[in-house]
């Protein structure tokens, strides 16, 4: 499970070092390994896993940034303002689809590596690009 591994090593990084304090550094590993059993009972698809964190596109994307959550929550960002808090997403071959109470997306991967993602808007037909942002 080569997604799993690179994955594991991103939530090293942008998670588990991330933690400033005893009660934060345990929520976080009681997650993970919630996670992981979602990905192990099949609950999640594991090709899925290499969305998990946080991304950000250029100003002439549909979303500036955002975050696939390992509980299918989605988040994003416009000029550093909230645009979408605790929406949904699902993956289905290479179809994002993105929901919320005010917004839906449905997106269809080009690319994907741990760095960078290429995603078509198919709404709008708009190709745009995505970077990982390290915390």
């Amino acid at each position: 499970m080569p997604a799993i591994t690179a994955n594991q090593k991103i939530w090293i990084r942008e998670v588990r070092d991330a933690c400033d304090s005893l009660d934060d550094l345990k929520r976080a590993y009681q997650e993970r390994i919630v996670y992981l059993a979602m990905v192990r009972e099949r609950k999640i698809d594991s090709s899925a896993v290499i969305l998990i964190g946080n991304w950000e596109a250029g100003s002439n994307a549909p979303l500036e940034q955002f975050q696939f959550n390992f509980d299918n929550k989605f988040n994003s960002w416009l000029h550093n303002t909230p645009e979408i808090i605790d929406g949904k997403w699902s993956l289905s071959g290479n179809q994002i689809d993105v929901k919320s109470a005010s917004f839906g997306y449905k997106f269809k991967i080009i690319r994907i590596t741990k760095e960078e993602i290429i995603l078509l808007d198919m709404d709008s037909a708009l190709k745009f690009k995505a970077k990982r942002i390290i915390n």
